[in-house]
This record gives structure tokens, sequence and C-alpha cells, in this order.
């Protein structure tokens, strides 16, 4: 197995190709995608033209039985291709944990209605 680390995220490539699994190159490009990057920074990182970046996404696509680049990240971290370096999940679950106490609630308002009722003397 290889291991490729890029920015927080880290990819696991087999040894040997066998077409199933992605090649490091691949495995570089869905990392790009991964931390939100374009095609056209991930072919400006690699120094490579962005249609070559929009290929091989197309072939990763197609391994992974998906259409769209968020759906690859998800189904690539699902089979454990891909994964977020455990500091940055650390560092993402802490700044969450903060967010959530920083919020408001408004308490929810109950809806109190009164019914008057008059009674009418008899006049005799």
């Amino acid at each position: 197995m290889k291991i490729i680390e890029s920015n927080g995220w880290k990819a696991i490539t087999p040894q040997k190709r066998d077409g199933q699994h992605l090649s490091p190159k691949q495995a570089l490009y869905l990392l790009g995608v991964a931390q939100g990057m374009t095609h056209k920074q991930i072919a400006r990182q690699h120094g490579i033209s962005p249609a070559i970046v929009g290929k091989a996404m197309a072939v990763i696509y197609h391994k992974l039985h998906v259409e769209r680049s968020t759906a690859a990240v998800a189904e690539a971290m699902r089979r454990g291709w891909i994964s977020p370096l455990c500091i940055m999940l650390v560092m993402f679950s802490l700044t969450a944990g903060m967010q959530q106490q920083a919020m408001r609630v408004r308490p929810a308002r109950q809806q109190v209605s009164s019914v008057r009722i008059a009674q009418r003397e008899a006049q005799a």
C-alpha cells in the first residue's frame, strides 16, 4: 500500500495497479477535490492542463460509480481510499463545539388562549 498525504488529507493506493482502485495521480486529484479545489486549481498545483484533471476525474467517477465530485469524495471515504488526517478532525470537532455553544436559541412560545363567558341575568 502506498500512502499519499496532501494538506490534511491522506489517500491509500495499492502497490500493484488493478484498474479498480485509484492510481497515485488520481488519488492526488481526488484529494484536491476533497480540499475544495477546482479542476483549474488542481491543474495549476501539479503543473498540468485542467483538461487532464477533468479526464482523470471522469475516470474516478466511473470507478466509484458516481456522477459528481462530492459523491466521489464521499464514496472514496466510505471505501477507505481517502480520509482526513486525525488532527484536522479534532480541530473541526472543537470548533464545531464552540459554534454550537455560542448559538442562541429562542425559547418556544406557548400560545395561550382564553375564553370569556358572560351570563345574562334574567330580568323579571
